[in-house]
């Protein structure tokens, strides 16, 4: 887990919503917006309070499967749709091709949309505060 800096802005129950800055003239601290800010929904084990600067990770390896599932999966799905209507017409024909890759398509990607549901809803996978800096 890398570790990284914000100022929380917001606290909702045991979550708080964090901004963070991405440009490097300031490894992150979160002091000012910059050019490229995030706000994150972390978890908030520390208690920490708005306008407080905290430390906060998340797990690289949910970041990987992640990127994984919407990126790499709808294109793997596409293909297996057209491999599959390959085997099923036993043709190269242009239309069912298409057909199967439309349907391998729209299956990864309803998979996809049914992964960030459950990322959303899950806790597991969200980021947390690690400590209170100031």
């Amino acid at each position: 887990m890398e570790e990284q800096l914000g100022i929380v802005l917001a606290v909702d129950g045991d979550k708080a919503s964090v901004r963070a800055s991405r440009h490097s003239h300031c490894e992150s601290c979160g002091s000012c917006p910059g050019s490229e800010a995030i706000t994150i929904v972390a978890l908030n084990a520390p208690g920490a309070k708005p306008g407080q600067r905290v430390a906060f990770a998340a797990h690289e390896t949910s970041m990987v499967k992640a990127a994984f599932v919407t990126f790499a999966l709808p294109l793997i799905t596409t293909l297996l749709g057209m491999l599959g209507a390959y085997w099923l017409t036993q043709s190269a024909a242009l239309l069912p091709l298409g057909i199967g890759a439309l349907l391998g398509a729209t299956g990864g990607i309803v998979y996809v949309l049914y992964f960030d549901r459950k990322l959303r809803n899950g806790r597991g996978n969200m980021p947390e505060i690690i400590r209170i800096i100031d």
